[in-house]
């Protein structure tokens, strides 16, 4: 046991900074992509801490099977936002009402009912667009730090995810007002 918790450090230190590149200018939860309401409760809500022992379990299989944990990067945090979402709408009045989520104020006890529910949406659409994102290598990584565009996919289920993504989640309709 003593041996997976000190490898479990650096990687939940990888899953701690890759979370908080999410809400950077390159990430997926961008400024321009999330409502200006959401964009500090999501990061509330997913950047509080936690022990990320699902997404840490993730990469740690990855790195036993492979050598290297990042292709499993995607879905590690994929893992760990939809977890978080799970926490976000578990808390609500309707569900458990729980005010205190790891010694802090719950999202909805901070932020209102509304913005618990829209924030816990956003993460979970946030959650299914990670899960899609192909896996790389750590040179892939470093190699290609350009931020990918939707308008170069053809995938469907890519479509799909970013209509249902964080920018739309408030209106409450997908990409185009449809």
């Amino acid at each position: 046991m003593a041996d997976f918790v000190t490898q479990a450090g650096p990687l939940r230190g990888l899953v701690e900074d890759e979370l908080a590149k999410l809400f950077t200018p390159e990430g997926l939860l961008t400024d321009a992509d999330v409502p200006p309401g959401l964009a500090e409760p999501m990061r509330y809500a997913l950047l509080g801490g936690g022990k990320r022992l699902r997404p840490v379990l993730c990469l740690a299989s990855c790195q036993a099977v492979c050598g290297d944990p990042a292709p499993a990067l995607p879905a590690a945090l994929a893992i760990e936002v939809l977890h978080n979402y799970t926490l976000v709408h578990d808390d609500l009045p309707c569900m458990d009402d729980d005010t205190l989520r790891r010694g802090r104020p719950t999202v909805h006890a901070k932020y209102g009912y509304a913005q618990a529910v829209l924030v816990g949406d956003a993460l979970q659409a946030a959650a299914f667009q990670l899960a899609l994102t192909p896996p790389k290598s750590h040179a892939e990584s470093a190699e290609n730090t350009e931020p990918h565009s939707h308008a170069e996919s053809t995938d469907s289920t890519e479509f799909v995810s970013h209509a249902e993504s964080a920018e739309n989640a408030e209106s409450g309709s997908p990409a185009g007002g449809a």
